[in-house]
């Protein structure tokens, strides 16, 4: 029997990792990881979970994914001004700083 694709993505780009992750579903994003999702996929307007999850303030799911090898996409390739401006608040600055100590294995 063929197995199922567990990075298939959806009309809009999104894969079950990232709904799961959305919804802040830790246990079954640990199940997708251990059956092969990419922590790095890019939604169709080439957004990653990451930043998502950092625009939603879930350390929880950052800290599973980044674990998982995800890489954060930053605010290097916004392209509008306003995100650029919301990357620079402080909560943006917390979550940043979280994302380097789960990085660095710091708990």
């Amino acid at each position: 029997a063929a197995k199922a694709d567990v990075n298939a993505k959806a009309n809009d780009g999104r894969t079950a990792l990232i709904y799961a992750s959305a919804r802040g579903h830790a246990g079954v994003v640990k199940a997708l990881l251990a059956a092969g999702a990419d922590p790095n996929v890019k939604m169709r307007a080439g957004v990653s979970i990451v930043r998502v999850l950092r625009d939603m303030g879930s350390t929880e799911m950052l800290d599973i994914l980044v674990k998982a090898g995800a890489k954060d996409d930053g605010c290097q390739d916004a392209q509008d001004h306003e995100y650029q401006q919301q990357c620079l608040d402080g909560h943006e600055r917390r979550l940043l700083c979280h994302l380097l100590a789960v990085a660095a294995g710091i708990p």
